[in-house]
């Protein structure tokens, strides 16, 4: 009886461990990680000086790969406040010529972000060609109301 006691607490504390290993692996799975740093939006210039300082002095190959995609980081970021793609891809081009493999969570991000702006853009030029008919729309009401008006004006001066 004293055996299947102990075989009982032993399988039980085993599905527990199996059941919380297996939690911890589908949590993982459910929520991948952020290709972005976390940063604070008050924070993107100070931590943009920083690695751009570590840049500066690295001499690592590997470490400068690794800089230069957190920077490219940093400027594509959409919490950022003032984004500068421009200079996140120069600084994707120079991570190119160190020939480190691109990061896919990072490349997925960034085709992700293009793909919101395109969509973007297309919704605002649509809103852009409505706005253009009926601003003409408005101008022609008030050419016509013009038109009324000196005729509405000269009806009454011959009255």
């Amino acid at each position: 009886m004293r055996f299947d006691s102990f075989k009982g607490r032993l399988t039980a504390g085993l599905l527990c461990v199996v059941s919380f290993a297996l939690s911890g692996c589908i949590l993982n799975a459910i929520y991948p990680p952020e290709p972005y740093p976390l940063v604070h939006k008050d924070d993107f210039k100070r931590e943009t000086a920083l690695l751009e300082k570590d840049l500066a002095v690295s001499q690592s190959r590997w470490d400068r790969a690794t800089l230069l995609v957190r920077l490219a980081m940093l400027c594509s970021h959409p919490d950022n406040p003032h984004p500068d793609y421009k200079r996140a891809a120069e600084y994707l081009d120079e991570y190119a010529r160190t020939g480190r493999p691109v990061d896919a969570a990072y490349a997925s991000a960034l085709i992700k972000q293009i793909v919101i702006l395109l969509q973007d853009n297309a919704r605002l030029r649509q809103q852009a060609g409505e706005l253009a008919g009926k601003n003409r729309e408005c101008r022609d009401i008030i050419e016509r109301l013009k038109r009324l008006d000196i005729r509405l004006e000269k009806k009454r001066k011959n009255h």
